[in-house]
């Protein structure tokens, strides 16, 4: 691991995160910054730690453009499992949103300042559209899954899900037409 400290650092917020996950458990209804907070905390840091992984330290910036991925990244884990979320009782962004445009404009909020965190970075152009462009083929799944949600009746109006089966909260990326929407 490299010795600039970074690893340590993030090592010690993403266990931190991990730690304040577990307020996710409760029975109690979680304030909706709260989870909010937990939600990009967990992905966030934890994406930061895989970035310390690299040998060259991490440029000014770069921890805001990484933390808005992970917290991105984390939405889309959470749409993915928003049903045995709901089956094991963890409290997500997406299993307490009564609107499922709540969580989607999050999602894309997130994917937003990430990409434009990301071109203000002192890299190289064609280096940072390459990462973009991998970032942005991860993140369209999860476009794909909230689309889904948003198809379902009511969904935006009072998003429970409680009210849906197993098969409209499931998203398949192996439907052809998944597929084709991710690529679009």
């Amino acid at each position: 691991l490299p010795k600039n400290g970074q690893f340590k650092h993030y090592f010690q917020l993403s266990g931190q995160a991990q730690t304040a996950s577990l307020q996710q458990l409760k029975k109690e209804r979680l304030d909706w910054d709260d989870l909010e907070k937990i939600t990009f905390d967990k992905g966030g840091y934890a994406t930061l730690l895989y970035r310390c992984i690299l040998e060259n330290a991490i440029e000014a910036k770069e921890d805001q453009a990484i933390y808005q991925l992970g917290a991105a990244l984390q939405l889309v884990n959470d749409v993915f499992d928003v049903y045995k979320d709901h089956q094991q009782g963890l409290q997500t962004c997406i299993t307490n949103s009564t609107d499922i445009n709540i969580p989607s404009g999050m999602f894309e909020e997130r994917v937003n300042a990430g990409i434009i965190a990301f071109q203000d970075l002192p890299y190289v152009q064609i280096h940072k559209e390459k990462i973009l462009w991998k970032i942005k083929i991860m993140l369209s799944r999860g476009y794909v899954c909230f689309e889904q949600l948003k198809a379902l009746p009511a969904a935006t109006e009072e998003f429970s899900p409680a009210k849906y089966s197993r098969s409209q909260l499931i998203c398949d990326m192996e439907r052809m037409k998944n597929i084709k929407s991710s690529l679009q």
